[in-house]
């Protein structure tokens, strides 16, 4: 198997069209260039909401950017015709593969193929890639075919339309993934925020409606229950002093009083019988009064 050079490619395109609109100056090295077609088929990448948009119509000199971690079809402006005796191989050109543009779709052309080719692409890189539709991106080989093809093949003139839902979803390649984290610390750090906003808020509201409750309280609520318990409230909440007049006040006193009438009542019997001991018995009255007893006449 041996890859034409340049020569070999201008000496068989004077008999045969193997591209369309054959110019030597694309010639490098054995390998033709193909430039970007006029048709693209983009992936969602990253992002949530489908590929409504997949598909798109480039004219003259547009721009494609290819996000990081988007997936591409690509198809060539040039069509080729390979006879069954040949075989071709294709890749993508080094400058914009350096870029992180990479092709995943297979490197080679069936014998006997005529038509458009679609490269599938994947942006591996880090940037969004820019690419300009006539750009030279594709590389295009040709080898002799031992023996022969079976039969010629034909090949697509353009990009299906259904293959828009091939391209559906997301796919987490690293560099999509990074942005994703990042969307999600952004919508984090809002919502941080927002939470904060929202105390400081709930604490100055707080600040202005608390005297507004307390009169409200003092003046509707209040006479709902008995006059000790607002009065404690009201004394609790504003660090009252009970009044003499108060019925904090005069509970108070009452409940003092009581308390010191029952120390006097529980302290009276001893104290009475300390002050007032017992008398000592006298035998000579005791003599007395039983004479007296006995004298007198029932």
């Amino acid at each position: 198997m041996a890859f034409w050079a340049d020569e070999a490619w201008i000496d068989a395109s004077k008999n045969h069209t193997y591209v369309t609109g054959f110019d030597k100056k694309n010639l490098s090295d054995g390998a033709y260039k193909l430039t970007l077609g006029d048709e693209a088929i983009v992936s969602s990448g990253y992002s949530e909401q489908g590929s409504d948009n997949a598909y798109r119509k480039l004219d003259v000199g547009a721009e494609l950017k290819l996000l990081p971690g988007q997936f591409a079809y690509l198809i060539t402006e040039e069509s080729v015709y390979l006879t069954t005796s040949i075989i071709g191989f294709i890749n993508v050109a080094t400058k914009i593969k350096l870029k992180g543009l990479v092709n995943i779709s297979g490197f080679h052309v069936d014998a006997g193929y005529e038509g458009r080719l679609i490269f599938t692409v994947f942006n591996a890189g880090p940037t969004p890639l820019s690419i300009f539709r006539g750009d030279p991106l594709f590389r295009f080989w040709i080898s002799d075919f031992r023996g022969a093809g079976s039969v010629v093949k034909s090949g697509i003139k353009s990009i299906p339309r259904d293959w828009a839902d091939r391209l559906h979803g997301t796919y987490p390649s690293p560099f999509a993934l990074s942005a994703r984290v990042t969307e999600l610390e952004k919508d984090v750090s809002n919502l941080k925020k927002d939470k904060n906003q929202l105390l400081i808020y709930g604490l100055l509201a707080a600040l202005f409606l608390f005297p507004f409750v307390a009169g409200l309280y003092s003046s509707v609520f209040a006479p709902w229950f008995s006059s000790a318990v607002s009065e404690r409230v009201l004394d609790s909440l504003f660090k009252r002093t009970p009044t003499s007049t108060s019925s904090v006040a005069k509970e108070t006193q009452s409940s003092k009083s009581s308390a010191s009438d029952a120390e006097v009542a529980k302290n009276t019997p001893e104290q009475s019988l300390k002050a007032k001991p017992p008398a000592a018995s006298n035998p000579s009255t005791d003599v007395k009064q039983d004479a007296l007893e006995k004298t007198t006449p029932p």
